[in-house]
């Protein structure tokens, strides 16, 4: 499958990394909130109940309010980059490694920020949905266009179900811990209000 790569537009959207966050794409002048990804590699958005494919080209991350209820285990999840012989045309990334989350989830994906030299872009990647406490090998290899040579950088990756980032085993313990209860609470007042 060949993957996009995708500028992000609207830089001053865009939100430090250090807190949960959203992905959004812009449909019709309108930031909406990615729930999935396709097989085919289109945001998926909601509209009144029911998924669509987005038709936007424009992509943000955004702040949230919370994290989703699951924590995924990336321990043993790595992302590879090769550069083509003339540092211009293709970015080989390589995705690969075992993922597993501590309850089921559903419409799951991935969301690569790229920060270089020559600007920040952003990338995303559907993923199976995840029974609890069930590992899931994945492999994926994209070729992605490039105009210009990266040059160096870092990236971020973003786990993301049914539209709510994820907490990982990356984060601090303590962090995740307080991000749970944080997101535990947050939906034990909504059930209260109703």
């Amino acid at each position: 499958m060949r993957i996009p790569l995708l500028w992000l537009l609207a830089c001053a959207a865009a939100v430090p990394l250090r807190a949960q966050n959203i992905f959004v794409v812009v449909e019709d002048g309108v930031p909406r909130a990615v729930k999935a990804i396709s097989d085919d590699h289109r945001p998926e958005i909601d509209d009144h109940g029911q998924l669509h494919k987005s038709q936007g080209l424009r992509y943000s991350l955004r702040k949230a309010v919370i994290y989703g209820l699951g924590v995924i285990d990336i321990s043993a999840f790595k992302v590879e980059f090769t550069n083509s012989l003339s540092g211009v045309g293709t970015l080989q990334m390589h995705i690969y490694g075992r993922l597993k989350a501590n309850t089921a989830l559903r419409r799951c994906f991935m969301v690569m920020r790229f920060e270089t030299e020559s600007g920040k872009s952003v990338d995303f990647e559907p993923l199976p949905d995840l029974e609890a406490n069930k590992e899931v090998v994945y492999d994926q290899v994209a070729n992605l266009p490039l105009h210009q040579s990266p040059g160096s950088g870092h990236y971020d990756l973003m786990f993301f179900s049914d539209g709510l980032e994820l907490l990982t085993s990356r984060m601090p313990p303590m962090y995740v811990a307080q991000q749970r209860q944080k997101t535990r609470d947050y939906f034990a007042q909504r059930a209260a209000a109703h």
